[in-house]
């Protein structure tokens, strides 16, 4: 599920989605695949096996759609109950 505000957050905001939590960290400027500078958001999370915490960038309008660190990265793969962290954003 894609989630898509009407307008930018601003850095502190915080979002739950499910039992994961998120805080945007900061705002920044990227240059996306086709060579454009983009406005982006960097989300901090935690990761549902791990515990670690993990920065996640999406466009400046969209919430985070991932619950783990790059090393536990599973496209697809929902978190369970038994390997989520129940600990928040920070």
């Amino acid at each position: 599920m894609r989630i898509v505000f009407d307008q930018q957050p601003e850095v502190g905001f915080g979002i739950s989605i499910g039992r994961h939590a998120y805080m945007i960290v900061q705002h920044d400027q990227r240059t996306n695949r086709h060579g454009d500078e983009v406005q982006v958001s960097i989300w901090r999370g935690r990761c549902a096996e791990c515990g670690a915490a993990f920065d996640q960038y999406t466009r400046m309008d969209f919430a985070p759609e991932s619950c783990r660190c790059a090393e536990h990265k599973r496209p697809g793969k929902r978190a369970t109950m038994t390997n989520t962290v129940s600990e928040g954003a920070r």
